[in-house]
């Protein structure tokens, strides 16, 4: 595969540049003038779009070869020719090998069959048939001029060898619906009403699809011309070896003594945190027995520098203490309560926390030592209620009959669906017999001498000149005609032509089908009843119908 360069568009210049001398019709020995031929052939001549085969002879009977379509298409291009990489062998050095690379680069062949092509080669020269020829123009008109190809299409039913044509049906129904083709020869006077797929297009139905696509596409002679005309500028191509890289390295390194950021390693950093282990007075409030570590520090006992004399023994933490004569409560410290608190006097023995007690005169009930609510101690205690709670009748436990409601269904799982196609109608196909041409019947005709008074016909009567005159001369003499008779096409036998068909493998009849709910999983539950007294609930049994 090689790669296009420059030189491609210099080619492609050279081919649409020379397109531009015109030849018209009426120069051309085999276009008959007032003709349609005429005027399409003007058309396209006239707009550079084709050549004759000589200054004399447009070739208007000869085959239109796919160098021939390629070059009218590419010069219909009002783009600037492409370049790209290309596999076909045998256009190197041609003059149309840039019109044949243009076409190959827009995608004019990707929709032409896999055999159009054999062995890489693009076989410029060789006939295109009708049905080709379509295809080609028809994505000509999708691809280059992204023109609707809905619009406009017709039926192939009406020709006769509409079977025929398969293989680019759409393309042919697109042609012939809007008059790029049509079912008569341009070259003859006969009414063919024939697709004629398969046939060589020529010279002359080339020009006719050209000139009418022009018109589809509303071209006019100025827009083509101005585009065979055109010349493509030339492409100053420049080479810099200097990268984005090494431009922003040039940027940076240009002067070393330049003064650099600087980093944090460089900076002069103050550590307040950090303490002197000089002659600097620290407090540390938060930890006072570590004592003086070399400044000066305040008593821990007492940070306010302020004690109260003597030291008690009972207080060794150095803060203010009552006085054991205690002369703000006039009372002596009693040797039981050290701490000083208030004591009711005397003290029990059996209290000796201080505490408040009762008159020591009056027993404490052993049953409650702790002078709760009491039963009569002589009174038993009820061995079923040690705590002495109120309790009911052991010999008369309460009773519940449950009144159970109606039963009820609860659902555990909702069920499972999932849709499933159900077919009512499969597919169906068979062998259909296509009629391609219909049967006939074929007259065969004879020149025979006839009356044309009565229509006898002598030649086949066997008459002699004498008796034909004597015949004539009757009708003359009965005043029935001037006795005049001559020569006639005649049918003397019928030839019968049976039908040409062929078996088609056809679907004859279509798919019906309906989708409907399969069950996957059944719902899942089960039965409850509910008393209607207490509200309590059970699983019951399913109730009978």
């Amino acid at each position: 595969m090689k790669r296009k360069t420059v030189l491609a568009l210099l080619a492609t210049m050279a081919l649409t540049t020379g397109a531009t001398a015109t030849t018209f019709a009426a120069n051309y020995s085999d276009v008959k003038t007032g003709t349609p031929v005429s005027t399409y052939v003007t058309d396209v001549t006239d707009k550079g779009i084709m050549e004759g085969e000589t200054d004399t002879e447009f070739g208007v009977a000869e085959g239109t070869t796919r160098s021939d379509l390629v070059q009218a298409l590419y010069k219909l291009n009002i783009n600037l020719p492409v370049t790209g990489s290309h596999e076909f062998t045998d256009i190197a050095g041609r003059e149309d090998a840039a019109a044949i690379e243009w076409a190959d680069d827009v995608g004019l062949f990707d929709t032409l069959n896999s055999n159009f092509f054999t062995d890489n080669k693009f076989e410029p020269d060789k006939d295109l048939t009708r049905e080709e020829a379509a295809q080609i123009l028809y994505t000509f008109a999708q691809k280059v001029d992204k023109m609707d190809v809905s619009k406009g299409v017709g039926s192939l039913d009406g020709y006769t060898d509409s079977a025929e044509a398969t293989t680019y049906a759409d393309a042919l129904k697109w042609a012939f619906g809007n008059k790029i083709f049509t079912g008569d020869d341009l070259n003859t006077d006969e009414v063919e009403n024939a697709v004629r797929a398969t046939a060589t297009i020529s010279k002359a139905e080339t020009a006719q699809a050209l000139s009418v696509y022009m018109s589809l596409r509303g071209n006019t002679k100025e827009e083509v011309q101005q585009v065979v005309n055109t010349v493509a500028p030339k492409r100053e191509v420049t080479t810099s070896n200097t990268s984005k890289e090494n431009t922003a390295t040039n940027t940076v390194t240009g002067n070393q003594d330049a003064a650099a950021p600087e980093t944090p390693d460089q900076e002069e950093v103050t550590t307040p945190e950090t303490p002197d282990t000089g002659d600097e007075t620290v407090t540390e409030p938060e930890n006072p027995d570590q004592g003086n570590q070399g400044g000066e520090v305040t008593e821990p006992e007492n940070p306010d520098g302020e004690v109260t004399e003597p030291t008690n023994p009972e207080n060794p933490d150095g803060g203010e203490t009552t006085k054991p004569e205690n002369p703000d409560q006039g009372e002596t410290t009693n040797p039981e309560n050290p701490d000083g608190g208030d004591v009711t006097e005397p003290t029990d023995p059996e209290n000796p926390d201080g505490g408040e007690t009762t008159d020591p005169e009056e027993p404490t009930e052993p049953e409650n030592p702790d002078q709760g609510e009491t039963t009569d101690p002589s009174e038993p205690t009820d061995p079923e209620n040690p705590d002495g709670g109120e309790t009911t009748d052991p010999e008369e436990p309460e009773q519940h009959t449950h009144t159970w409601g109606d039963p009820y269904y609860v659902i555990d799982q909702e069920a499972k669906y999932e849709k499933v196609e159900v077919i009512d109608q499969e597919e169906k196909w068979d062998w259909v017999t296509n009629i391609i041409t219909p049967a006939w019947d074929e007259e065969i005709t004879e020149i025979h001498t006839v009356c044309f008074t009565c229509g006898l016909d002598f030649d086949a009567e066997g008459m002699s000149n004498e008796e034909l005159l004597q015949h004539v001369k009757q009708h003359m003499l009965n005043g029935e005609s001037d006795g005049s008779y001559g020569d006639k096409e005649v049918v003397v036998d019928t030839i019968h032509h049976e039908a040409v068909t062929e078996d088609v493998w056809t679907k004859v009849q279509d798919k019906i089908s309906h989708f409907e709910d399969k069950l996957i999983s059944p719902e899942k539950g089960h039965w409850e009843h509910t008393c209607a007294d207490c509200n309590t609930t059970e699983n019951c049994q399913k109730p009978e119908a």
